[in-house]
């Protein structure tokens, strides 16, 4: 009888199929660390980490580490408030819940990490839907 199960981050792996791809997509890749192994199971660019913990830089592909619970490259970070991105994965902030949405007159601009009505906001460009920031809140 066959056993249906599949690894977890960072155990040892031959394919990307072995690796668990029930929460996110998982890769089996080299993680760049010695002590397990040549392939393990392990996140791409935005793959969710985890919020600390010793092995959690080794749930990353490559060189990636694990920042803000991400997976992303040294020094890039997550794109904060007013910064342009593709999906909601990119934004992140410990002041206020980001979406990427549209900003500008009417919803009509570019796609930037932004927050909603009454939300915490420096400009224009860190609020959605066509919202303006007025006296650091989002307003319609």
């Amino acid at each position: 009888a066959q056993t249906d199960f599949y690894l977890g981050l960072g155990a040892p792996c031959y394919t990307d199929l072995q690796c668990d791809q029930r929460d996110q997509p998982v890769y089996c890749a080299d993680n760049q660390f010695d002590f397990d192994g040549g392939y393990n199971c392990c996140l791409g660019q935005f793959g969710f980490c985890g919020y600390g913990g010793q092995y959690a830089d080794s749930y990353c592909c490559g060189s990636m580490v694990c920042a803000d619970g991400y997976c992303n490259y040294p020094g890039s970070g997550l794109r904060q408030q007013g910064e342009t991105c593709q999906n909601d994965i990119q934004c992140g902030s410990l002041r206020v819940f980001l979406t990427c949405g549209t900003v500008g007159p009417y919803g009509a601009g570019q796609r930037r990490c932004c927050a909603g009505v009454n939300s915490p906001c420096d400009s224009d460009d860190g609020c959605c839907d066509g919202a303006f920031c007025r006296y650091g809140s989002c307003q319609y």
